[in-house]
């Protein structure tokens, strides 16, 4: 109860005791209660009030942790010689040209763009832990398509190969720049797995995982 609750408790009180003097005074009496549920109601309203202040720094649950979009490369071919700098994606037109693949398919690699930031870094969980990437699809047969996973920044890991379907279920993507398998052989890029000097490749789960 704070001090003006009191002051006018007080006052109610007093007033409601002189009309119970003789000669009685009901009017004094009821004006005496009424200041009383008046002071009451005020030291009620000012609890309520100086709860709802407190409880207001009180947390109501854990917060959502946000990972920050690094910006990455800005033209999608750099995001394609690093993929195939660091991934089997270089192995692509040797494969194609070895099955009889179209040579000239626009839309046989595919560099994916993030529709919210309209560049080609996302966010992806693998292994417990959120990883920025960029994401190039290359066709495998038909409307099927190997997913290339490549960290955006240097880590122990080079890249991720999974299946597209497996991808999806985190990259929520449906624009890309398309390359033919003629593009990336012009682009001229140094196999990384050939050499003394090569990634490690383990296989966990439904990844292919290439190691520094």
């Amino acid at each position: 109860m704070d001090f003006i609750a009191a002051v006018i408790i007080a006052i109610g009180g007093y007033m409601t005791w002189r009309g119970f003097a003789k000669p009685r005074q009901m009017t004094l009496i009821g004006i005496g209660v009424f200041i009383i549920l008046v002071g009451v109601g005020t030291a009620s309203g000012t609890s309520v009030l100086s709860s709802a202040i407190s409880g207001s720094d009180t947390p109501t649950g854990p917060r959502k942790v946000s990972h920050p979009l690094p910006k990455g490369l800005s033209d999608n071919s750099d995001v394609l010689v690093k993929g195939m700098e660091q991934s089997k994606l270089s192995y692509e037109p040797q494969v194609a040209s070895g099955l009889g693949e179209d040579m000239n398919d626009d839309d046989a690699i595919q560099v994916m763009e993030n529709p919210k930031t309209k560049r080609y870094v996302f966010n992806y969980k693998f292994r417990g832990k959120i990883i920025p990437v960029y994401v190039i699809d290359a066709v495998t047969s038909g409307d099927q398509y190997n997913t290339y996973l490549i960290p955006v920044k240097k880590s122990s890991i080079y890249s991720i190969m999974t299946d597209e379907g497996i991808a999806d279920k985190q990259i929520k993507a449906t624009d890309y720049y398309g390359f033919s398998y003629m593009d990336m052989v012009q682009l001229g890029v140094e196999d990384p797995f050939d050499g003394s000097e090569h990634p490690d490749q383990k296989t966990i789960g439904n990844y292919v995982v290439c190691y520094r």
